[in-house]
Order: C-alpha cells, then structure tokens, then sequence
C-alpha cells in the first residue's frame, strides 16, 4: 500500500485487469481537485471579482486525500554486481549507482552537478567521448545527479549501452575514466 512500493511484473499486470473507467473516475475524485492551484494575472484587475470567476469557472472542488509529501529517506548502498540476461536482446547495459547523503542545498551540490555535466551529462562528455567516440564500443554512455530538496538523499548513476561481446571493454573503460577524472579533476578547456 506504500507509493514508493515496486509491484513485480505479475502484481503490475493483475491490477492493470481489475482497472475499470469507473475505478480511474472514483481515484481522480477521491485525488485530485481544484481546491489548491496557482495562477498569474498580469494587468490591472479586481483581485476579489477574478477570485470569484477562478472559484465559479473551476467548481471548486475538495480533495478527500490531503496532501503529504512522500518522505525519501537515504538508502545505503548495497554492493553487488547484478547480471540479468535477456535472450532476445542483443544489447547489454552496464549500470553503476552510488547513493550518498547531501540536499540540493548544500554548498558542494553546484560544483557537482557541473561536474556531472562534464563526466557525463552532456554529448561531449568525458564518459561518451572515451567509449563512444574514441573506442567505438558503446551506443551510448551517460551519467545523472538526482540530489534530494528535502532530506540527505543523492544518487550518482553511471551507464553505458554496448554490444554483449563489448561489455567488459566498455566496463573497463567506465571504471578507467570514473578514476581518471577523480584523480586528476578536470581540464581549464572543459
């Protein structure tokens, strides 16, 4: 019953069976409502006749389910090395995921964030320039940054797409320049 609960596949595909239109019109009604809403008005205007059209013209209705923001706390890392095959797919996909406590407030987050862009958020990244680009061994590399707002929750991915026969040369050259650029920073061109 938790939102952040992940369903298996079977869960996923027995409650997509009992969905109705009537089901969905009951969850958006006990959900979702016009009570709580922002907009902007530019010009003159009286404040308290705008008020009234915005309440008349949307109906204002309740939400029965008040607000509360979903909690996410920090996760500690657990280390493993996960291998997943699937047969029909010739492709492999080598993923690494670092989570570490820091909010989008903390004084570090800016300078890692262009960090991320310059390892490899962007096309001309560090991490597709060395395994696509340079070695041909990858259809696509990247990295993101998702940095909590509201608690110590940061997550650092890495991937890179490659051919099954290419994934030990494509891990090799991931780990080579994640080394690479924490042991010697970055260049004054990037």
């Amino acid at each position: 019953g938790h939102i952040l609960y992940v369903h298996s596949y079977d869960e996923i595909i027995a409650l997509l069976r009992e969905k109705t239109a009537a089901k969905v019109k009951e969850a958006y009604h006990q959900v979702f409502a016009s009570d709580h809403f922002n907009t902007a008005v530019v010009g003159d205007c009286e404040t308290e006749l705008l008020y009234e059209l915005l309440k008349n013209e949307f109906n204002v209705l309740t939400s029965k389910t008040p607000f509360e923001r979903i909690s996410r706390p920090f996760i500690e890392n657990t280390v493993a090395d996960v291998s997943l095959d699937t047969k029909d797919k010739e492709m492999a996909m080598i993923a690494y995921a670092f989570n570490f406590p820091m909010r989008d407030d903390h004084p570090d987050f800016p300078c890692l964030k262009l960090a991320n862009y310059m390892f490899g958020e962007n096309m001309n990244s560090r991490l597709m320039n060395r395994i696509r680009e340079r070695e041909g061994i990858s259809y696509g590399a990247g990295s993101s940054i998702d940095v909590g707002r509201y608690e110590e929750n940061a997550t650092l991915s890495l991937y890179a797409m490659a051919a099954p026969d290419a994934v030990s040369r494509a891990r090799k050259a991931v780990d080579e320049e994640w080394d690479k650029f924490l042991s010697l920073g970055v260049s004054e061109q990037e």
